[in-house]
């Protein structure tokens, strides 16, 4: 199967999918700090591929990859059947964006610039 949501694990796992290199660091120092499992994926493409073998319960993706930007993501998801929250972390607030991530069923979409590192971490895990 393609996408599933764990029930018997005890610690929640985040997929981050972002090309950022600078974002990533942020995610991984500040989520070190949660009782989360993290795992990366730099692109569209492979943040697909590992929907299937991660199995997280929240995947957080950004707008703007190469191979498969975030919108394109997020309709394969969809097209698949995948139940696991999405949420959408970008720089732009693009309404055009933001109200096709909600038709395609995100739970949210964040502007990186209006949050904190910190924020933004605590954001992404409040939706565990």
């Amino acid at each position: 199967m393609f996408c599933v949501m764990m029930t018997m694990q005890t610690m929640k796992k985040i997929l981050i999918i972002e090309n950022d290199p600078f974002m990533l660091k942020l995610y991984q120092e500040y989520l070190k700090q949660q009782s989360v499992d993290f795992d990366f994926a730099t692109d569209g493409r492979q943040g697909l591929e590992q929907v299937a073998t991660y199995q997280p319960d929240l995947i957080v993706l950004d707008m703007e990859m190469p191979n498969l930007n975030g919108l394109e993501a997020l309709q394969i998801l969809k097209d698949r059947g995948c139940q696991v929250p999405v949420v959408i972390v970008s720089n732009f607030e693009n309404p055009e964006w933001i109200e096709k991530s909600k038709i395609l069923g995100a739970k949210e979409y964040l502007i990186k610039s209006t949050f904190t590192p910190e924020a933004l971490t605590a954001k992404v895990v409040s939706f565990l």
